[in-house]
């Protein structure tokens, strides 16, 4: 059987190309028992150059099996045999459309273009094979004819997509190969990994021929470092967004994220509270400030978020909402498309000696221990209570006997902290605390009561009690999981439960958000503040420790 890898340069950059891409390509061939074919002169000097390709039509006359490779790649010594990978039957190429939704738009418009009936929908699941490299056997020579070629589709002006028709309308049998044969910069986004870990890079798209020239000289001795194993780690970028609860939320997220990729990945994680993350920096983890990170150049990232807006367009919106959802489980979802057990949905998080020596001369007390803790977090309307609602807690909870201390920050009209007057005898810690003081205060206190606000989820790490007044959230979408449950050491507390008011049915496109409130005031919504206070003192004030 005869068998050739076929390639060709036409035009100065990229016979400039070719002095560097074609040894690699002519010992591949040798490797593998075929005979190495440069094409020396063009045969369709009116079409463009890709059209060279079409010489095949003339060759798999006599050749058995080709390989077309573009002059533009380079083929690392290891490659395997493509031949062997791909029956004889079959067209073996990558299929880039798995990757690119918009060819399948190219592909179907170039069907009527050509002339060519529309594909069956059982038939064509979308596939846009690139022809940078190519396995074709004989009785593929006809996808090659020149005849009827014209000038291409204008769509892209290449000879590719009248291949991919013509292999659309005939039926074509094909073998996907693997991206490692054909790696292009496409598939930057979709992997992570360093282009030297494929088998085949392909330069396609390059706008700087020059450019590529020096790439390929540095490709070519990064491989050579790297042989005979060729072992590359993967650039993995955990982008938290949100506010700071959804931050510490999705901690067990990224813990996932580094226990399935830590091994053999160099990872990132990108938040605007580097402090919550310290404890998972290593030696192949590093944590950076929003703004700080700027990647190292040339290397490709995978990216995974944590949170996405309406506005990203990756289609998540459309079927799950972060407002209805637990933080966790949403940043599971969309960064690793399954749930996480519920044993490993704990949040953990990081108090050093540090932390408690700078809270204890903030609050000039270390006797922290009986305290509870007041978070009147504001934020939207339907979430922020008034002043007055807080201040009876406060002193009810005090009357009762049970320490209080009140934290949070007053930092903005919309976020922070309500106004309110805090109650003579209780710890005044308004202003006082930073990010680790704050956790090592939740992890001192006996419980915490607040609405949906970043010290809940701060709890969740540790093993104080957690009340929970829930107006605008149902309590399942905000309370933390510990020991594989929320109903450990927590308590929710509501008047008239505001989402079950809410059309969230998917169908009603302008329903009703959480961020409103229905009726215009939220003090119907509020349980009275004898119940809080009652239920705070039947768990921590008489020193019981029921779950």
């Amino acid at each position: 059987m005869r068998k050739a890898i076929v390639t060709a340069a036409f035009g100065g950059e990229y016979e400039a190309m070719s002095a560097r891409s074609f040894p690699t390509i002519e010992a591949y061939a040798g490797k593998i028992g075929a005979d190495f074919v440069p094409l020396g002169e063009r045969r369709f000097p009116d079409r463009p150059p890709y059209f060279e390709k079409f010489q095949l039509f003339e060759l798999l006359s006599r050749y058995d099996r080709v390989v077309w490779m573009d002059s533009d790649l380079l083929v690392r010594p290891d490659c395997p045999d493509l031949f062997g990978l791909v029956p004889e039957h079959e067209v073996g190429a990558f299929n880039e459309g798995a990757f690119i939704p918009e060819r399948r738009v190219t592909l179907a418009q170039a069907m009527r273009f050509y002339g060519f009936p529309p594909p069956p929908r059982d038939r064509w699941k979308g596939e846009y094979y690139n022809t940078g490299v190519l396995v074709a056997s004989r009785l593929h020579r006809y996808l090659f004819d020149p005849k009827d070629a014209g000038e291409g589709f204008p769509g892209d002006g290449t000879e590719q997509t009248l291949v991919n028709c013509r292999m659309l309308d005939q039926g074509v049998d094909s073998r996907p190969l693997e991206y490692r044969f054909n790696r292009m910069t496409c598939m930057d986004g979709f992997l992570g990994m360093p282009r030297h870990d494929a088998y085949v890079i392909h330069y396609a798209g390059a706008p700087d021929t020059s450019v590529v020239q020096s790439l390929m000289l540095k490709d070519i001795a990064t491989w050579n470092a790297g042989a005979p194993e060729h072992r590359y780690r993967r650039n993995v970028l955990v982008t938290v967004a949100g506010g700071l609860g959804d931050q510490v939320a999705v901690e067990p997220v990224v813990r996932k994220v580094i226990s399935m990729y830590g091994h053999d990945s160099d990872i990132s994680v990108v938040t605007h509270w580097p402090d919550a993350y310290r404890h998972l920096e290593s030696e192949g983890v590093r944590v950076w400030r929003v703004g700080a990170f700027r990647g190292e150049p040339d290397t490709p990232y995978y990216e995974i978020r944590t949170l996405s807006r309406p506005e990203d367009m990756d289609g998540s919106w459309m079927f799950m909402s972060h407002n209805l959802t637990h933080p966790t489980e949403f940043a599971s979802l969309l960064a690793l498309r399954s749930t996480l057990a519920l044993g490993e949905r704990t949040v953990r998080l990081e108090v050093t000696d540090e932390d408690r020596a700078d809270l204890f001369s903030a609050a000039g007390t270390d006797d922290l221990g009986r305290h509870v803790l007041l978070h009147p977090g504001k934020g939207w309307p339907s979430k922020t209570f008034p002043g007055w609602w807080w201040e009876a807690v406060a002193e009810g909870l005090m009357s009762e006997g049970i320490p209080v201390a009140v934290i949070g920050k007053r930092f903005g009209e919309d976020q922070g902290l309500v106004d309110l007057d805090v109650p003579a005898g209780a710890l005044d810690l308004v202003n006082r605390l930073d990010l680790r003081t704050m956790v090592a205060c939740v992890s001192e206190a006996a419980g915490l009561v607040s609405n949906d606000s970043s010290p809940v989820h701060v709890a969740g790490a540790f093993d104080g009690w957690i009340f929970l007044v829930a107006t605008c959230k149902a309590p399942h979408w905000v309370l933390p999981f510990r020991r594989g449950r929320q109903s450990y050491k927590a308590r929710a507390l509501h008047g008239r439960p505001m989402w079950e008011e809410l059309d969230v049915r998917p169908t009603n496109v302008h329903c009703p958000t959480i961020d409103s409130v229905p009726g215009g005031s939220i003090e119907p919504f509020l349980p009275d503040p004898e119940t809080v206070i009652g239920t705070v003192a039947s768990c921590v004030g008489s020193g019981r420790t029921s779950h």
